[in-house]
């Protein structure tokens, strides 16, 4: 039975799995980079196969005046039309040796090569393909400026995984990474969903039980120094970089709450911690941290 039109935009807005999701840095200040996420153009194009089968999409560009435009089409399964998506991508030329030279033949083909894959990537975002990305917290991450290349990845948030990945996210080192971000060994063997410890490599990893929403949905209403766009952000928001972490673990073992307000944030992190949920996600195991007291907290249910 095919899939309906409202069932295939449901599935092509599925998070992929971490192992598929690569990062790069977009901002560069000092020793810390901007670190956005992205994937490859054939993950995409594997999405689409497995939502509505390799004969019922399709991929067209074409130019509008100086703009190279790429487009998806995919057929309605209840009318038999061909409905599409259009958008632009860019990628510039440059010069091998930096500035000042001039830009060989090869280098304007790996660009345009670059545009297209780009644009069909932007014209699948307006299908849902990874449109979650968006909404992904920001995260600032060590960068090393000599090699060009991140020295740490943020660990995606729980909501941003499959579901049977959710009790295993841990954070990675920028060592098992390519330069670009990219996880070495992505595209190896993996085991059976749910069972997997994602890394790719089949073994079992520990499943743990999804905390309720609403703790993660609690909005810390101060942030630090360093740190003030801490402000206005959920505690699930605060999971997704290194830095957001540090500042949970504060909240949950040091911070002492000066109102009613603060009192339910501490209180909310306590019980996920002494549940051991949703903060192992992130690879926090704060319970062993929390004083006596703290942890006689009620666990969520």
């Amino acid at each position: 039975m095919e899939r309906t039109m409202e069932e295939i935009a449901r599935a092509l807005q599925a998070p992929f799995p971490a192992e598929r999701v690569s990062w790069k840095p977009q901002t560069v200040k000092g020793e810390r980079a901007l670190a956005v996420p992205y994937v490859d153009a054939r993950d995409v194009a594997e999405r689409l196969d497995e939502v509505v089968g390799p004969f019922n999409w399709q991929s067209d560009h074409r130019y509008e005046g100086n703009q190279l435009l790429s487009g998806i089409g995919i057929r309605n399964p209840e009318t038999s039309e061909w409905i599409w998506k259009w958008d632009a991508g860019l990628v510039v030329a440059e010069a091998r040796g930096g500035s000042g030279r001039e830009v060989s033949a090869d280098e304007r083909i790996k660009a345009t090569k670059g545009t297209i894959s780009d644009g069909f990537k932007r014209a699948a975002v307006l299908w849902g393909v990874f449109r979650y990305a968006y909404r992904l917290p920001k995260a600032w991450v060590p960068y090393d400026a000599e090699r060009r290349r991140l020295l740490e990845v943020p660990t995606l948030p729980a909501w941003a995984l499959p579901e049977g990945e959710r009790g295993q996210a841990r954070a990675q080192p920028a060592g098992e990474r390519d330069g670009d971000g990219r996880r070495k060994g992505s595209r190896g063997k993996r085991g059976p969903a749910g069972k997997g410890n994602g890394d790719g490599d089949g073994r079992k990893g520990k499943e743990t039980p999804a905390a309720p929403p609403d703790y993660l949905r609690m909005t810390v209403p101060f942030g630090t120094k360093e740190h003030p766009e801490f402000r206005g952000q959920t505690v699930g928001d605060l999971l997704g970089s290194a830095e957001g972490q540090r500042f949970v673990r504060y909240l949950a073992v040091k911070h002492e709450p000066k109102n009613a307000e603060q009192r339910a944030l501490v209180e909310g992190i306590q019980a996920l911690a002494a549940a051991g949920q949703d903060l192992e996600l992130a690879g926090l195991d704060l319970a062993p941290e929390l004083p006596r007291h703290r942890q006689a907290h009620p666990t969520a249910a």
